[in-house]
Formats: C-alpha cells, sequence, structure tokens
C-alpha cells in the first residue's frame, strides 16, 4: 500500500512539474501556477514521508510514478488544453485523496496511519482548490473570470487553503475529553 501511494505522489509531482514547464501554463493565471508549484512541493514531502515508511519497515522506497495511470496522464498532458489539466489534476488528486482515505485505518501501524490520515486532507485541499477554479472557469461569470486570468481572484486565496504539506494535528481534541463518565 505505501509504495502504490508512494507511486502516486510520484505521477503528481511528475504531472505538476510537466504542466508547470508547458506552454500550458502559460495559459494559467499566476494564482493557478503558485498552486501548482506548491502541490509540487507537497507531494515531494509527501513522496518523502512515504518512502520514509517504507524504508523504516525495511522495504524497497518507491522511485516509480504508478504505471496504471502514466500512460493516461501523458496522452492527456499532450493535449495543452488548460480545462482538461485542471479536470486531470483534480482526478489524479482525487484518486490519491480517496486511496489514503481508504486505506489508512485498514493499517495496524499507528505511525503509518497517522502520517496517511494527515496526508489525505491535504490532498483534499488540493482536490478543493482545483474544483474551485474549475467551477469558476465554467461558470463564465460577470467580468470574464476564466483560467487565464484567475489572478483576478484575491491573492490570498491559494496561501488561506494551502497552509502546510501535512494537516495538523495540535488542535485536536484529547480523545477521552468527550467520553461520558
Amino acid at each position: 500500500m505505501l509504495q502504490t501511494v508512494a507511486a502516486l505522489e510520484n505521477l503528481l509531482v511528475f504531472m505538476y512539474r510537466a504542466v508547470l514547464s508547458s506552454v500550458t501554463a502559460k495559459k494559467f493565471s499566476s494564482d493557478l501556477r503558485q498552486f501548482f508549484g506548491i502541490a509540487v512541493d507537497h507531494h515531494v514531502v509527501h513522496t518523502r514521508d512515504m518512502n520514509g515508511l517504507l524504508t523504516a519497515a525495511k522495504k524497497k522506497p518507491q522511485a516509480k510514478v504508478h504505471p496504471t495511470y502514466e500512460a493516461f496522464v501523458r496522452k492527456s498532458l499532450a493535449k495543452h488544453d488548460p480545462n482538461e489539466t485542471v479536470a486531470l489534476a483534480l482526478l489524479l488528486e482525487d484518486v490519491i485523496a480517496q486511496t489514503y482515505t481508504k486505506f489508512a485505518p485498514r493499517t495496524s501501524d499507528e505511525s503509518v496511519r497517522l502520517v496517511m490520515a494527515r496526508t489525505a486532507a491535504v490532498e483534499v485541499q488540493h482536490r478543493v482548490i482545483l474544483s474551485a477554479a474549475q467551477s469558476l472557469s465554467a461558470a463564465h461569470l460577470p467580468g470574464g473570470i476564466r483560467p487565464k486570468d484567475l489572478g483576478r481572484l484575491p491573492e490570498s486565496f491559494v496561501n488561506a487553503v494551502l497552509p502546510t504539506s501535512t494537516y495538523p494535528t495540535d488542535k485536536a481534541a484529547d480523545p477521552e475529553s468527550g467520553s461520558v463518565r
């Protein structure tokens, strides 16, 4: 399971970097490009975390992208369509968020569960931003907000919803605090 999520993380790093170095990136607002850059950084950290867990378990770290999705991603990126690129990123973020969510509770290792749960929350944040960008683009709002000019949104938009690469737990309630006494 850890090798699978690491392969998905590697795929997302590949996809976001490929977009940022392509002509498609020029069609995005600076905010959306900034989000893609932040997402790369997050996925690099997630890959490192998963490979660290694999190494600790004396298993081989994952250096490759997920083979099931690789050809599909390459084909989609070759089209250089900004709307399709956002849809692709949204799909991949959904796949990885659901993978973490489904399999984190099934592991018996508490440290693995914690890392996966915290990472899943960030993948969902990525998904929310991409969903918002896609919805704004499709809505053709008065004033013409389109993928190429999402920069008209407040500058703090990306930073407000993507503060860290893992979801914090410092404000979590004590597990016994709600117990019936």
